[in-house]
Order: C-alpha cells, then structure tokens, then sequence
C-alpha cells in the first residue's frame, strides 16, 4: 500500500479499536505493528483521506487501545520499538510524546532508549536539602488574614442557618478543611436537616409524604431546600446583613447547591445532607497531619496544576482534589505513608477501636485508621519510624517523573484504598458498570425526579464506597470538578460497540461488560430505525448522484467515527 491506502487503512482500523481488543490474537499485534512500521518507513507523513479523519491521531489511538493493552504484554520489544520508530521519524503528534515516552520506559530496560529522562534519586547525596522549596510550599498556606476570612465566613454561615433552618447542624468540608490549603482555598459547607426539616419539605411536594417516618432527603426536596436557602439569603433582612450575597443556584444537579460569596468575597458552596465528602476530607486531614512533606506535596503540585491551566475537570483535565490523590498514591508507593484503608493491617475486632466500621447511607464504606486515636497510635508510629528520609526536592522530582514514566496510565487506574494502590482499567469500568447497576443515586427520587443537564452532575458528591470525590475537595478554584463513583483517577472517554443489522452495522455507546465483548456476548440486533439514522449520512450522495458515494459499510463506519468524534470532544 502507498500512503493514500495507508491513511485509509489506518482510520479505518481507528474505528475497529474495540473490535480488534475484543477478537485480539497475537497474529492481529502483529499486523498492526508492521503496518505501523511501514507508515513510520514512508518519507512523507499520510495524507488526510476522504473521510475527513487524521491518521496521526488514527495511529495514536492505535498504539494505546491495542498495541499497548494486548500487544506489549508479549510482545514488548516489538511495541517498543515500533514506538521509538514513529516518534524518531515524526509520524506522530507533539502533544503526545510524552506519555508514549512513558510506554517505551515502562516496555524497555532502563538504557535502551537514549533521551529518556533518568530517574531522580530520592536520597540525599549532595549535603543539606534546598531549602527554597520548602519555603516556597509554606508561603503558599494561607495568611493569618485568609484564615481570619475564613473564620468569619463560617461564623456567619453558621448564624445563616440558625435563622433559616433552625436546629439543623452546619458540617464543613474542603481544602480549607482537609489540610491542603492555599491562599485561594474556599469554604465548602453542607447543612444536615433535622427530620421536622425533612418532613416539612416532604409534605410541600406531596400531602401524602408527611405520613412517612425518618425518610431520607430526596434529590427533588435538597433542591426545594436550596431555593428556600437561596430566596432567604436574597429577601430577608436579618439574614442579608450578615454580607452572604447569592452568586447562583445549581438545583438541576445532582447535588443541588448554592453558590455565595462571603461579606470578604470568600466563595462558599453549600449543600445539603450531603455526609460522605466529610469523611473524604477527614481521610485526606489524616494523611496531611502524618508528615509535613505531604501537606507540602499536595499545596505544590496543586500550585502547578493551576498555574499550567490542567486543574479543571470540566475542561476534560484534573481536578485539585484528584492530584491530591495522585500525591498520596505517589507518597504510599515511596513509602513515605501508610495506605490508611488497609484493613488487612488490623484484626477484625480491632477495626471498631481505630475506625467507623459502619456504613455511611447504608452503602458507603468510610473506614481508615484515624492515627489521632489511642488505638492506633502504634499503628502509625511503626509506619513513621521505618518512614525513608526523603527529601522534598527529590520528591518533587519524582512525582513527575513517576506519572510520566512509571505508572502504566494506558492500563491501570490509581487507588489510595487498593493495597497495590493501582487497578486494571477492565476490572475498574466492570466494577463502575455493576454499581451502577446495583446501587441507586443516595438522592434518587423516582417520583420527584428533576430534568437536569448532563454537565450538572458535575457539581458535587460522589456517588460509590469511600473512593468517592467529596464535594469541595474538587480543589480551590475547581468550582464545577467532575465528580467520580471511585477515588481511582482517569479519564474516560466513551467506549462504542457494532450493532449488527441486515443492512450494515453501526458503532453506539458501548456498555457491556468486557468479559461480555470478549465472548462475542456484546452485540445485538439492530432496528431499522436506528439504521436509519447511520444511513442519513449516505442519502444527500445517492439523491445527488455522486459518483464517489461509498458503500454501505463504509457510510456506516463514517457515522460511527462521528459519533465517537463527538463523544471524545
């Protein structure tokens, strides 16, 4: 094949990804990576097809849906190589270098690929410690002024809700509470309602709701309550004095909440009955109180993922909540801290004496070893003793250079809980696809269920075990942070499956189980409707006459590449 055939045959295959993981036998790797080879041999880039699609990023998602998933398990050299060919001829694009670079470490010995960054190491070897980054991460905590500002934005939250919901218990969260606060850290507050509060809510949306007893706060009242809240802050005049100014009302997300600004122009997120994010700032508060570098970790990566734009989840990059996850993986897999949720660490019986053990909502599990309880103190003094002596810079260092060229992003996902601290990304969309399956939505109410937009349940809370993001541990400025059913950190991006119809077959969201696919159990039949709507794309062709109209298959393709172009945006 020529380049012409080569671009086509590329972005062809680019829209087979899934289907090739799912039927992949070690002859399919190795086509793959001799076609690549000889797009890497051609003296020319190829060129775009008909189609409209790129080859290069063709090529990319190539590389990381098959060749680095099935491929490099038994072939790692050839991966590797095929790898360093494309990147050394420029067949690729730059804003993916790195994370192939990644690859290529993690597939080759250390050495065999010149260019690569070398590890740092993370023993003092030169005398003292720079001090300057130290200084750098202190002067970044907040001021004696912004603690003062926060103090009196809480005070007059406090007297807020008082007035408005008397007798309810006012709970904060957040950076400003989890021991990763910097100069621009927020207040997040969620207001526990007493069941008279409930049942009063209740019986404004149905006559017939007040009969119940003890009934949980549904989604549909926490967004009846955020408007009260809201219309009190704007209209009555013992609580407009105390300077809390309404900015927005999110009640179509599936944590309704108010967004104010404080009298200091302090912004303050308040939701309602909503626990878990507490104890995600508790757990994040213990990791923090265990060593002064981890608190001074997470202020500075947070720093330079705001300063270089990639701390908003929103805009499809991380939130500061999830590079604080990133931090602690990292400091867990030094060996600078303890995986707190270990439980294999401690006895059945002694989990109580150093832990909740309940679950909160009836389904999320919060347990982790508190090091400020008596029972646990020889827990964590064991841990701190054998700790390394690890200096700051040289973890800084190695933070970076640990995510770009040690940690398998094209296969696993992180977590802080898992005692090997990563999880296979199959075994992670299952376990998201079965508790999605099993677990409802804590503020799921079928009979007072609000239409909302998608990018509203971006807002807050989490849905799942205590891996959950907590609303406002999203980060300082990360006002709309995506939010996730487990802590583990990635980005996901919609996976399709084929169709099968008499005519043709066309690519949709892809949902079935990965075992299911493997088996040949993830396909079912078209309806002609559906076909319809892949074959909308062909007919201005056939009714103009056009010579170069493409087959059905073809225009079926199309349709699904657009479809999953759309989805990747």
């Amino acid at each position: 094949l020529g380049a012409v055939g080569l671009a086509a045959l590329v972005c062809d295959l680019n829209c087979l990804v899934l289907q090739l993981r799912a039927g992949y036998s070690p002859l399919v790797g190795t086509f793959l990576v001799a076609m690549l080879q000889r797009v890497a041999n051609l003296r020319t880039r190829l060129p775009q097809p008909r189609s409209g699609s790129d080859p290069m990023m063709a090529i990319v998602r190539i590389l990381e849906g098959v060749l680095l998933i099935c491929t490099a398990p038994h072939a790692p050299a050839q991966v590797a190589n095929c790898i360093d060919l494309l990147l050394r001829r420029r067949k690729l694009p730059l804003n993916c270098t790195t994370r192939l670079e990644a690859a290529m470490a993690r597939l080759a010995p250390p050495g065999t690929y010149a260019g690569l960054p070398r590890a740092p190491s993370l023993t003092r070897s030169h005398g003292r410690e720079p001090t300057w980054l130290r200084q750098l991460a202190e002067s970044l905590r907040p001021s004696p002024a912004d603690m003062q500002h926060i103090e009196q934005a809480k005070s007059a939250m406090s007297r807020i809700v008082e007035l408005v919901f008397p007798g309810a218990q006012l709970e904060f969260f957040g950076s400003a509470i989890n021991g990763f606060a910097t100069q621009a850290s927020d207040v997040d507050c969620v207001i526990q309602l007493v069941q008279n509060h409930i049942a009063a809510l209740a019986s404004a949306e149905s006559p017939a709701a007040e009969a119940k007893q003890a009934q949980p706060l549904s989604r549909g009242m926490a967004a009846k309550a955020v408007r009260q809240l809201g219309d009190a802050l704007r209209s009555r005049e013992d609580v407009m004095r105390l300077g809390v100014s309404v900015e927005e009302i999110v009640d179509s997300a599936r944590v309704p909440l108010v967004k104010c600004r404080s009298a200091e122009r302090l912004a303050i997120d308040i939701s309602f009955n909503n626990t878990l994010p507490l104890y995600n700032s508790k757990l994040l508060r213990c990791y923090a109180d265990l060593d002064d570098r981890v608190h001074q970790m997470g202020v500075l990566v947070k720093t330079w993922a705001k300063r270089r734009g990639v701390n908003d989840a929103h805009a499809g990059t991380l939130s500061g909540y999830s590079f604080i996850l990133l931090v602690i993986h990292y400091l867990q897999h030094v060996g600078l801290v303890p995986n707190l949720q270990d439980k294999e660490a401690f006895p059945e019986e002694a989990r109580d004496a150093v832990g909740r053990t309940e679950l909160v909502d009836g389904r999320h599990d919060v347990w982790f070893v508190n090091p400020e309880l008596p029972e646990a103190k020889p827990f964590v003094d064991r841990w701190v003793e054998g700790a390394l002596d690890l200096p700051l810079d040289r973890l800084f260092a190695g933070f970076f250079r640990y995510f770009a060229y040690e940690f398998p992003l094209q296969s696993d996902v992180i977590s802080i809980r898992h005692p090997s601290g990563q999880v296979l990304k199959t075994t992670y969309f299952e376990q998201v696809e079965l508790a999605k399956a099993q677990q409802q939505d804590a503020f799921e109410d079928d009979e007072h269920d609000l239409e909302r937009p998608a990018e509203a349940d971006d807002e807050l809370g989490a849905d799942g075990d205590m891996e959950g993001k907590g609303a406002g541990d999203a980060g300082d400025s990360d006002r709309h942070g995506a939010s996730s059913d487990e802590e583990d950190v990635l980005i996901q991006s919609e996976q399709t499956y084929t169709l099968n119809g008499s005519d043709g077959s066309v690519e949709v969201p892809w949902t079935a189980r990965q075992e299911e696919v493997e088996n040949g159990v993830g396909q079912r039949e078209v309806t002609q409707e559906q076909l319809g709507e892949a074959r909308k794309e062909r007919k201005p062709h056939e009714e103009a006459g056009d010579s170069e109209a493409v087959s059905n298959d073809a225009a079926l393709r199309r349709a699904g590449e657009d479809e999953q172009a759309k989805s990747e945006e």
